[in-house]
Formats: C-alpha cells, structure tokens, sequence
C-alpha cells in the first residue's frame, strides 16, 4: 500500500502507468504528472497557463480535462471538456431508460440529462499531440458524454459514453473507430413486457475482443431492481453468452477479471469495509475478497480497480491527497 502527497485538486481519477501519476485539475485547466517520489514531473496545459520555470511544461489545449488514461506505449488520451458554457446541451435519454411513471424512480431518474460536448486529446510517449478524437475517431463530432475511458493493448482505448442516447462501448485504434457495442438490450418478449432494462456498465477485456456486460431487470410498476444479469459480448461480431444470473439488490457490479470472470462489489452500511465477491468465467461464486478503510471514513474518496487487474483508493487526509493500491 502506497501514498502519494499532492497538494492541489481532486482529480477526476488518479491514473497511474506504473511511473508517473496523472493528476486532473480541472479548476486550472492542466493535468499534473508525479514521479514516484511524489515530486511534479511535468504539467500538461496550453500556453497560458502560469507554470513554474523549474517544471516541464507540455504546452497543449486540454480544456477543463476529465479523465485520463495511458496505454502500454505511453500514449496519454485526455478528455478535453469545453470551458464553453455555450455549448452545454440537453439530450434526451431513450424512451427505455424512463419508467412510465417516473415519480417512482426516484429523483436521479430524469428525463433528460445535462452535458458538455467533449473531445479526447492523444499524446505520445515524447508528449507530442498525435490529435483529436470524436466519437466517431479522429477529428469527428464530440462525444455528447462519456462515462469512463480506459487504455489496453497495442494503442487501444475503450471509451464508455453516451452514443444517440444509449449507454455505449466504442473501441479505437491509433485513434480510429475499431467497434463498438450499442444498443445492447438482451432481454426477450416475456421480460421486455415485465421489466425495464438499465445496463449497469460494459467493461472490456484488455487483451481479448470480448466485454462484459452487466444488465439489471427493473419491475416496470415500481421500478424495484428484480435480477441483474451477466454476459459475455464479442465485439467483433455482437454475439453475447448469459453467463450469471444473480438477485442481490444490494451487489453492484463491479468489473472484469483476466480471466473473463468478474467482480460484484457489496459495502458495508456505514463504508468502511468493501467486499469484492469473485466470480468465474461461468458466473460460478469461487471467493471474496475485502478491503478495510481504517480511520475516518469521509476521508476516503473511491475505491476502483483497472484493466490490469490492481486495486486503488483514494483519500483525502490531514489536507493532502493520497493515493493507495491494495495487495
């Protein structure tokens, strides 16, 4: 377990590629880059932004960034948000996202959603600008939201976003459009009359051309969370296996394992220990594991795991941010 000192603002994510830890300050329009000493690498930001003479400073646009992520190659991908209020739209969500009546989904169930357009900028390992993606690819229209980016293999990043209005999974190479799952909704005629469907999240292998997809059934007289289902999808063809069928309303799903197995994440009322239950390929329950947070428990920020299988946590403590994986 490690700590990382950092004074200045909660990033979106702290991102890590084994060396240097990428920082989001949005309030100052950069991303900063710590070595493994904790020490400021460099800080990526346009022109104007005041940077100490004794720091690198990689001069590109980067907007008020969100997240970030870094592949095996050292290619760093930025989303670059507007500071344009101008350009925050209203999009409505699809039809099947809304009960009939919301009033029984509770107040995060809106009908319709904000968001600022964003694209995602692309540096290479000498922190050149190789370019700006869409989601469409390279120089193609903004993405309307995104949700999560994360880096894989051989210059691949997999972006989950908002795509015409459904939750969506796009992958890109060297910046262009490889494929992409969407409209993914497996239920049949019996469950489609009963139930509405909410894709809880889509997450990558990052080697195989395979995702897991977690779909929760929610009864369309209360909106009350009924089962949740796992699949496998293969992007390359849009072929999907059930692969579990689970009816804990208090699990949460909580992401992909090497070996195409996942995790279901289950907190404690009052936070302070997280279980992670493990299950296999086949959806078969085979262990647990648990992360404990000690100390004051406001302190801690998220709990997250990566395409690389590591645990993280953040913290805010004693007024300095710190950065913790699990082993």
């Amino acid at each position: 377990m490690e700590s990382r000192r950092v004074a200045y603002n909660f990033p979106v994510k702290p991102v890590t590629d084994g060396s240097l830890f990428y920082l989001t300050d949005a309030s100052n329009q950069m991303i900063r880059v710590f070595s493994n000493s904790g020490d400021i690498s460099k800080i990526i930001a346009d022109g104007a932004r005041p940077v100490p003479e004794n720091i690198k400073h990689i001069k590109v646009n980067v907007g008020i960034p969100g997240w970030v992520a870094v592949d095996d190659n050292g290619n760093v991908y930025i989303q670059k948000r507007s500071p344009d209020s101008d350009e925050k739209n209203k999009n409505p969500v699809t039809e099947n996202e809304i009960p009939e009546h919301p009033e029984n989904a509770g107040p995060a169930r809106l009908s319709t959603r904000e968001f600022v357009p964003s694209t995602i900028v692309i540096l290479d390992d000498s922190d050149i600008l190789l370019g700006e993606m869409g989601e469409d690819g390279l120089n193609t229209e903004k993405f309307q939201t995104i949700y999560r980016m994360d880096a894989g293999d051989d210059n691949t990043l997999f972006v989950n976003h908002l795509y015409k209005g459904e939750k969506t999974l796009s992958i890109y190479k060297n910046g262009n459009l490889s494929h992409r799952i969407k409209s993914f909704n497996p239920a049949d005629e019996k469950e489609l009359n009963k139930y509405y469907t909410d894709i809880e999240d889509i997450v990558p292998h990052p080697e195989k051309k395979f995702a897991i997809a977690s779909v929760i059934f929610r009864n369309k007289k209360n909106f009350d969370f009924q089962y949740r289902k796992v699949y496998h999808i293969d992007y390359e063809t849009g072929n999907y296996e059930e692969i579990a069928w689970l009816d804990e309303p208090d699990d949460h799903f909580g992401w992909i394992r090497e070996d195409g197995g996942f995790y279901l994440l289950h907190a404690d009322e009052d936070g302070s220990r997280i279980k992670f239950r493990i299950y296999s390929n086949t959806g078969e329950h085979i262990n647990n594991l648990q992360i404990t947070l000690t100390g004051l428990r406001a302190s801690w920020r998220e709990t997250y795991l990566t395409l690389d299988g590591k645990f993280y946590s953040s913290r805010i403590y004693k007024n300095r941010f710190e950065f913790y994986e699990w082993q």
